[in-house]
């Protein structure tokens, strides 16, 4: 590798800390993404009135004290 390729690798290697940003925010918005399709999926799911007509665990409302008290 001649000395003009190997500086144009070592320039286009770094390119003043954008680069580097890139490496640590891609795999956080991946992240992100697949915690929010999961909170979806979990909040979509239904429960046992929804599916077969069988009572589902009892819900808490806002506000509402918890169930049993």
């Amino acid at each position: 590798m001649s000395p003009a390729a190997t500086m144009e690798a070592v320039v286009v290697a770094h390119q003043g800390g954008w680069d580097e940003i890139l490496l640590v925010l891609l795999p956080v918005a991946i992240f992100v993404s697949l915690l929010s399709v999961a909170h979806r999926r979990a909040s979509g799911h239904p429960t046992g009135d929804e599916v077969d007509g069988t009572p589902g665990p009892p819900r808490n409302h806002p506000g509402e004290p918890p169930a049993g008290l």
